[in-house]
């Protein structure tokens, strides 16, 4: 096809303007080449500059298998490459690989050492015209397990356990929590796993879990993004006890003067509000009274038989539930015995 447009010709050539133009050469409808006067020599276009090389899914370990993050070392590097012959895979100046383009696309088996790596890659036709590099991918080797630096429970706004880590750690499989007063496991379906900062690992218990001793186990496979599983993970001991509002394992007036002090307020558990509905109402002082006068001893006190189905131990004679009832529903009654 003939053509008298140099400019045209100039932004499709890599070899710089022509003095005299005759004639161009099409493919698909895509300039590859132009024929000059001057030495009657075909002067082709450098191939389109590839795109962004990708780590193989199968080569992305970890939760996600597309992040770039891995464990592991022995790696497949894949990409598109249009009209091209050959490739070339770098690291910075470091040549790591070479090979075919097919069907436009190529791929190399590498390894690597721990650590981030930038790679690029570049073609060439089969003329020999060299690209410009691809973008960069930045990749991470990964081969350190996280390591547990922490271990929580909270019951101020529900009741979450959580272990915190050294690094970024992605939701965790379940954890098991064991109740060590009647050897019963929570089910699954009261466990609850919530979005935290980035290196910790979170769970919501049920407020329908009983009063009680549990010792809270990590999960044998969490791990971090790229897949590594955290080593020595230790288990988390705590208790619940609804309507212990100073969490001395006792319910008793201390508990009491919390609740009025704090009713029909906002509130947290230690301000009285046992049933996290934010405030502190009827419904958390019915708890405090329904347990008045009853402990929960640690799991390590011998306790009765009697007293080890119940999970907690009466105290010496104090107001009854009925009087805490009567107080609370009316203020104005005679409180004298306080």
């Amino acid at each position: 096809e003939a053509i008298t447009d140099l400019q045209m010709i100039t932004a499709a050539s890599a070899t710089g303007a022509f003095d005299t133009v005759a004639s161009i050469i099409q493919t698909n409808g895509v300039i590859v080449g132009a024929r000059v006067t001057s030495n009657s020599a075909l002067r082709t276009a450098s191939p389109i500059r590839p795109a962004l090389p990708d780590l193989a899914a199968a080569s992305d370990s970890g939760t996600s298998n597309t992040d770039n993050i891995t464990r592991n070392t022995q790696i497949q590097i894949q990409g598109i490459a249009d009209r091209a012959a050959t490739f070339e895979l770098y690291e910075g100046a470091t040549l790591l690989a070479s090979g075919s383009v097919v069907s436009s696309a190529y791929s190399a088996n590498i390894v690597l050492t721990e650590g981030v790596h930038f790679l690029r890659t570049r073609v060439a036709d089969a003329a020999g015209d060299i690209s410009d590099f691809s973008t960069n991918l930045t990749l991470t080797i990964d081969l350190t397990a996280p390591v547990q630096l922490s271990a929580d429970f909270d019951f101020e706004t529900g009741q979450t356990i959580s272990w915190r880590f050294n690094e970024s750690m992605p939701i965790a499989a379940l954890p098991q929590v064991a109740n060590l007063d009647n050897g019963a496991t929570l089910p699954p379906s009261s466990i609850t796993a919530i979005a935290t900062s980035p290196d910790q690992t979170r769970f919501r218990i049920g407020v329908g879990a009983p009063d009680g001793n549990y010792l809270a186990t990590p999960a044998p496979t969490t791990a971090d993004i790229a897949g590594n599983t955290a080593e020595s993970l230790a288990p988390l001991p705590f208790f619940i006890f609804r309507g212990d509002a100073n969490r001395d394992r006792t319910i008793d007036m201390a508990d009491f003067a919390i609740v009025s002090g704090q009713f029909n307020q906002p509130g947290t558990f230690s301000q009285g509000n046992f049933d996290y509905d934010g405030s502190t109402g009827i419904g958390d002082f019915a708890i405090l009274a329904s347990k008045f006068n009853t402990s929960l001893p640690a799991p390590s006190i011998q306790r009765t038989a009697a007293n080890s189905a119940g999970g907690t131990t009466p105290r010496a004679a104090l107001p009854r539930r009925d009087d805490l009832l009567r107080l609370f529903s009316s203020p104005s009654d005679d409180q004298s015995w306080l």
